[in-house]
């Protein structure tokens, strides 16, 4: 029996994932479920919640799997590890491919976008020798999102590392058809609304690099002139890790903007933190339209977006922004409303005018191209075009994994964060004895 390990920044309680982080968790999931129900593999699963044991897992959906068991095993080879490109730097990957003394045969990494573009504390050379350093000693392939990322890396790394271009793959974002519920009783139960109400739902956060700002402002505009039947839902104003000075001041003006409309709140707008999968299957199962707006910047032209996937599944039409590939798809199908990022008058002319004929039109165009979405088929063209590669390893030293290299940058985050809670805790002290 063959056997794939992955990592994934997941909780699971009572066989439910109750929170996925990232989207690379979610595509990662998807791998792993192909191969578990389609191919007979078995599925282990490294994460957090449960540091120090290997899970032996069953995939039912992307959100209901079970733990079969705890292994503590040692020196265990496996056939397939999957790597999200942020564990390189992250101390649990280190600690526990020492910990289990993990091998593998075959490595993929997922690098789904290219924040370091954005972040030029995430383009020091210090960086980029790690991932240089891991990629030339332990992988086999590197799995992106869309075509502009798989071109982008493809030369990226060929110019740094000469890793050969041919083994920089993609596999596009896509959903389970899992969680869906029926609209009445979504709209009845879970969002309250009535019958005629426009809901529009937004289900990736509140984050400096997206656009919300200058919908919500819109929004509120069309509501104050008479547009009293939108309801606009905000399924996690903050996510976890969104902590970059650039995410908390946009997050400190939507407040403010919220401040000054407070009297919409609750009736024509509705907050929560973040939303957990199930939650926001029940929400989008009964909401309208959906909301995928962002600025006009290098990594969200490269990157694709988990919302736009949660409305196709939902089987709705969106407003959308300019600039990334899945928008550039949604306007040659014409499905959705285009506007132009800060467009605060093309966001108000769009909700102004918007009706559920509209909305109906763009629906039955979205039940077209839905099954092309869905994870398992997405996954199994991917495994029909390239299961060969799978018995082609790169790396000289395999199954062994080579991390000595990414103990430096470990070692010193690890004191970091010990100076981090004693200077923590000496401010405590201080403000007790004044």
């Amino acid at each position: 029996m063959k056997k794939i390990l992955i990592f994934a920044d997941i909780d699971i309680g009572n066989n439910e994932v109750t929170r996925i982080y990232w989207s690379v968790d979610i595509k990662t999931l998807a791998f792993a479920k192909y191969l578990y129900q389609k191919k007979g593999w078995d599925i282990y699963l490294l994460t957090k919640q449960y540091k120090n044991y290997i899970l032996n897992i069953e995939i039912n959906s992307l959100y209901n799997i079970k733990i079969i068991k705890k292994c503590r095993f040692k020196d265990a080879v496996f056939d397939l590890l999957f790597v999200p490109y942020s564990y390189i730097f992250d101390g649990f990957f280190v600690e526990s491919v020492k910990r289990f003394r993990i091998m593998v045969k075959f490595l993929i990494l997922s690098i789904p976008a290219i924040h370091w573009l954005e972040d030029s504390d995430n383009a020091n050379i210090k960086i980029l020798r790690i991932y240089s350093y891991f990629i030339r000693k332990n992988v086999d392939l590197i799995i992106t999102t869309n075509k502009r990322m798989q071109m982008y890396l493809q030369e990226f790394w060929y110019l740094f590392i000469k890793f050969p271009k041919n083994r920089v793959k993609r596999i596009e974002l896509g959903f389970d058809d899992a969680g869906l519920i029926d609209r009445y009783i979504a709209r009845k139960k879970y969002i309250k609304c009535k019958e005629d109400d426009i809901v529009i739902i937004n289900t990736g956060g509140i984050w400096g690099w997206t656009d919300f700002n200058s919908f919500l402002i819109a929004f509120i505009k069309a509501v104050r002139d008479g547009k009293k039947n939108l309801k606009l839902y905000i399924m996690g104003k903050k996510q976890k890790n969104n902590f970059e000075k650039t995410n908390i001041r946009y997050i400190q003006e939507f407040e403010n903007i919220i401040k000054d409309n407070k009297d919409l709140l609750n009736k024509n707008i509705f907050i929560s933190d973040w939303s957990s999968p199930d939650k926001i299957n029940k929400f989008i199962s009964g909401a309208d339209v959906g909301l995928n707006v962002n600025k006009d910047t290098l990594e969200n032209i490269f990157s694709s977006r988990v919302r736009l996937t949660d409305y196709i599944k939902a089987g709705i039409p969106v407003i959308y922004t300019f600039g990334d590939e899945m928008s550039n798809f949604f306007r040659e199908k014409n499905i959705g409303w285009q506007v132009k990022p800060g467009d605060i008058m093309g966001y108000y002319d769009i909700l102004k005018n918007l009706t559920h004929d509209d909305i109906n039109r763009m629906k039955l165009k979205i039940r077209l191209i839905r099954n092309d979405f869905k994870w398992d088929n997405i996954i199994e063209k991917f495994w029909k075009e390239e299961k060969n590669i799978f018995n082609k390893p790169l790396r000289a030293n395999a199954p062994n994994l080579s991390i000595n290299g990414l103990y430096v940058r470990y070692s010193f985050s690890k004191l970091l964060r010990k100076i981090s809670v004693f200077t923590k805790l000496i401010k405590l002290i201080t403000k007790g004895i004044k």
